[in-house]
């Protein structure tokens, strides 16, 4: 069962597909077509797979990052996968949390999350709106409290 990897949902009335990763990004790779699926390879070993026409089993009506995604889903992509000898663990946790720094809530991503810009997070650290395909802005993120 594979852990590391991350899910982006790439939706449009054009075109519409699920980007499975298990590495950052990288667009200087040449996909090989199998039916409803690009193969992405690097040494020999499976680092991307896009999947089309997903809308047949599960229509996800979102553009981004998947941060937690549902067991239901996880089976669906599996049966892609299963093809290739491999399989998505399922999730218990985002990997995105909620932590108190400089007497702050601050959230958090912890290593080996992906993000919305298609890398890996490398250590771990306090997360941005871009990181979570909020917005184009990478400041972080700091929760305001309401004192009640």
């Amino acid at each position: 069962m594979i852990e590391k990897y991350g899910l982006i949902n790439n939706f449009d009335k054009a075109n519409s597909y699920l980007t499975v990763l298990f590495e950052d990004l990288d667009e200087g790779i040449v996909p090989k077509k199998d039916g409803d699926v690009l193969l992405y390879m690097k040494n020999k070993r499976m680092v991307r797979l896009d999947i089309f026409r997903l809308a047949k089993f599960v229509k996800i009506k979102f553009k981004g990052l998947i941060a937690l995604p549902n067991i239901e889903l996880i089976a669906i992509i599996n049966s892609y996968l299963g093809q290739y000898g491999c399989l998505l663990a399922t999730k218990r946790q985002s990997g995105f949390y909620f932590a108190k720094q400089n007497g702050h809530l601050v959230v958090k991503v912890k290593k080996d999350i992906l993000t919305a810009d298609g890398t890996f997070v490398k250590s771990e650290r306090i997360a941005t709106a871009y990181d979570l395909d909020v917005d184009d802005d990478k400041v972080p993120l700091v929760v305001e409290t309401v004192n009640q």
